[in-house]
C-alpha cells in the first residue's frame, strides 16, 4: 500500500520539521530522501508531529509508527526545500 504524506502535511508540520531538524540542513541536503540528515533527528521530532497529527492518521485507518512519522516529516522537508526557489 502507498500512502501520499501529503495529505497529512500541514504548516504545523511543516514548522515542527523546520524547527526540530533546522531549515539549513534541510536545504543542503543532497539526497533526494534527506538519508544524509541523521534518522536520530527525525526520531526526536516524531513525538511533537505524533502528538499533533496522531488523531488524523488514525481517522485515516493507519497505524501511526515511527516509519510513517518520519515519511510524513520527509515530506513536510520537501514543502520546506521547494521553498523560495530553493533546490
Amino acid at each position: 500500500m502507498s500512502i501520499d504524506y501529503r495529505q497529512f502535511i500541514d504548516d504545523r508540520v511543516v514548522e515542527i520539521v523546520r524547527i526540530g531538524i533546522g531549515e539549513r540542513e534541510i536545504k543542503a541536503s543532497r539526497h533526494s530522501d534527506f538519508n544524509d540528515i541523521n534518522p536520530k533527528q527525525w526520531d526526536l521530532i516524531a513525538p511533537a508531529v505524533s502528538r499533533y497529527i496522531g488523531p488524523v492518521v488514525k481517522a485515516a485507518g493507519l497505524p501511526v509508527t515511527i516509519s510513517l512519522l518520519t515519511g510524513i516529516q520527509k515530506e513536510a522537508a520537501r514543502f520546506i526545500r521547494a521553498e523560495r526557489g530553493a533546490k
